[in-house]
């Protein structure tokens, strides 16, 4: 993984509220992360999968206007590089907010669950981050989100 890209840049004006490290950031109910799931289960292959993440970095931010997502994944011996970029107006961010932890053999995770909703259509995206390891910092992520997302008085 090449390090020091720049992996979003702001626009004029814009600022800051939040960042947060990611290794994965997959819609719920999408077939890639059911799959992934199912695979954990295996004895064989579940490791395999906690030990890929080492290979993808990322960052959720929360700007002044916008929510991005940005994960990178660089394969096994580094000779390719995926990149996904999602990007939503501040206002779509609902207040639907919480975060699972799950144990398997090999390793234990939190993910974040972060909601969104464009008027018509909610999605919510589950977001694991190396920084979020107790239930105790999943609540202060899940509280700062939800302090942010307050209006203003």
């Amino acid at each position: 993984m090449k390090k020091g890209l720049a992996m979003y840049t702001l626009d004029e004006g814009e600022k800051v509220d939040f960042e947060l490290r990611i290794v994965s950031a997959v819609k719920q109910g999408a077939a890639a992360g059911m799959i992934r799931e199912l695979l954990a289960e295996i004895p064989v292959i579940g490791p395999l999968l906690c030990g890929s993440k080492s290979g993808a970095e990322g960052v959720f931010v929360l700007t002044s206007t916008r929510v991005m997502m940005v994960l990178r994944t660089a394969s096994l011996f580094n000779c390719a590089e995926n990149r996904s970029f999602w990007s939503f107006p501040r206002a779509s961010l609902t207040g639907w907010l919480g975060y699972a932890k799950s144990r398997k053999c090999c390793c234990s995770a939190f993910a974040l669950q972060v909601g969104f909703c464009d008027g018509a259509t909610s999605i919510v995206y589950n977001i694991e981050s190396p920084d979020v390891e107790t239930d105790e910092q999943a609540q202060a992520v899940i509280g700062k989100l939800t302090a942010i997302r307050q209006p203003r008085a």
